[in-house]
């Protein structure tokens, strides 16, 4: 909590809901009259806890350390509570800091006649409890109340208000589920949610044997070498592509079912030929399909067999632009 800033987070919040920290000539206030000074601070832990999602014993923690420097309480919230005991029927016994204080566990519940020396309890104000959420698949997104949650690793903790909640989870290719529970102050809501796959989507496992081809789905990339995921069942056009080699085509119909495993095998290499360019003025730029290929005089190998677009600009920005047919094997010269 310190070493992130928290610690300063919780006193500048104590401070704009005037709690604490009125600073005076660099000295905070006394402890106030009464018992509303609690209060104030139990309403402070549980707005931190909303706010920045901190773990409730630990804000309690720190304040109750905070208050012990001001003075507020005369019992050290880190000397272990043994300790505590003994100091109350033996005065001698030395109550100083341990060296290492270990964080105590959630202070236990107290009535309207506890030792206000003692570190502070919130109980007597508690209106929030925790829900656990189990979900699965891990990366599905919940919403709670009509709010986005943070999921990590499919588990969702969080802290909120007593009474009636509602909530979504919902993941692409599986059924969204809705519904409610109730927290009461007695105990945590634990849920386990695991969604159904959408009956309108199959799972596909595409694997190419050049792990560097690109693959498509219905005309959208889907990485290179291997992809699993969902689609909609009916017809799915699946492609490969690799520079230098022809492509791979493929149309799979998709049905309810069992996952569908596809296998693209090695791509074969196309034809090629060569192109020379001699264009004056020397030194001119040679462009091929849109991709600058070098300058003039020049020689360029592996060009696909068929039409290619050549395009020569010289030093003093004419242009010369020409359709231009590549045979397999054999060196086609374009002289200007």
């Amino acid at each position: 909590m310190i070493m992130n800033g928290h610690c300063q987070t919780i006193c500048s919040l104590g401070k704009t809901r005037k709690t604490f920290f009125f600073l005076r000539n660099n000295k905070t206030v006394a402890k106030p009259e009464g018992k509303e000074w609690k209060i104030k601070l139990a309403s402070l832990a549980t707005s931190i806890v909303r706010q920045k999602g901190f773990e409730k014993r630990l804000v309690v923690y720190v304040i109750n350390c905070i208050i012990f420097a001001m003075q507020w309480i005369d019992v050290d919230p880190a000397t272990p509570q043994i300790l505590q005991r003994a100091s109350r029927t033996d005065k001698s016994v030395n109550t100083k800091p341990l060296s290492q204080p270990k964080p105590l566990a959630q202070p236990k519940p107290v009535d309207s006649n506890t030792n206000l020396t003692a570190p502070v309890s919130y109980h007597n104000i508690a209106d929030t409890q925790f829900v656990v959420m189990k979900i699965s698949p891990v990366d599905a997104e919940v919403c709670i109340d009509g709010v986005q949650q943070m999921v990590t690793n499919g588990i969702l903790a969080i802290d909120l208000p007593l009474g009636s909640h509602t909530y979504k989870v919902k993941a692409k290719s599986y059924k969204s589920q809705e519904g409610s529970f109730f927290l009461s102050e007695d105990e945590n809501t634990e849920l386990e949610i695991t969604l159904k796959l959408d009956e309108q989507t199959v799972k596909v496992i595409i694997t190419a044997e050049d792990a560097d081809a690109e693959i498509f789905i219905n005309g959208s990339s889907r990485g290179k070498g291997k992809w699993i995921g969902f689609v909609e069942k009916g017809i799915i056009d699946i492609e490969c592509f690799k520079p230098y080699y022809y492509p791979y085509k493929e149309k799979r119909q998709l049905g309810i079912g069992k996952q569908q495993f596809i296998r693209i095998p090695a791509l074969k290499p196309s034809a090629f030929g060569k192109l020379r360019v001699n264009v004056q003025p020397y030194g001119s730029e040679v462009f091929i399909n849109g991709v600058y290929k070098g300058k003039t005089p020049v020689m360029i190998n592996s060009i696909p067999v068929g039409s290619n677009t050549v395009r020569v600009k010289s030093l003093w920005g004419q242009e010369y632009s020409s359709s231009v047919v590549i045979r397999e094997g054999q060196v086609t010269t374009l002289i200007i």
